[in-house]
């Protein structure tokens, strides 16, 4: 399958900041009510990558079809507040990150300390799910987008 033909083909950008780890309680979307699950509008990074999109839609940066723009996206969030000199270069992390959305229409997500020790979760969510690695149906496109 030619993956970047996909049709609807994209990627939803989410950045978090917070001064310690949150809980992982705080960090599972709310159960399915009648089937669906209500929208979540909790800014912390989910457990799970794919629960990113079950936020609500206000929380996305930035939404493309492009792989180059989210990895654009990715390099803005390192460039704003970069990580501390003891973790992964820039140039590193970016590099992965064209590497990997190259390959495959994959998510990168980073979470890192700053030297002002906030603590940065960046991500880009490739949405609409096509795999899904548990039996939990993925959460539809945020946007309504197919």
């Amino acid at each position: 399958m030619d993956h970047w033909h996909r049709p609807g083909l994209h990627w939803h950008c989410y950045a978090w900041v917070g001064s310690k780890r949150p809980e992982d309680t705080e960090r599972r979307p709310p159960e399915p009510q009648n089937g669906r699950r209500p929208v979540w509008n909790s800014p912390v990074p989910p457990l799970e990558v794919m629960h990113w999109l079950a936020k609500s839609a206000d929380r996305i940066s930035l939404t493309t079809g492009d792989p180059a723009g989210a990895v654009e996206w990715l390099g803005k969030q390192l460039a704003d507040a970069p990580g501390l000199e003891t973790d992964l270069s820039a140039g590193l992390r970016l590099d992965h990150a064209r590497a990997f959305l190259a390959t495959y229409p994959h998510d990168v997500v980073w979470t890192y300390w700053t030297p002002g020790q906030q603590l940065r979760s960046v991500a880009a969510v490739s949405c609409p799910r096509t795999h899904n690695p548990t039996s939990e149906p993925p959460p539809p496109c945020p946007l309504g987008r197919r």
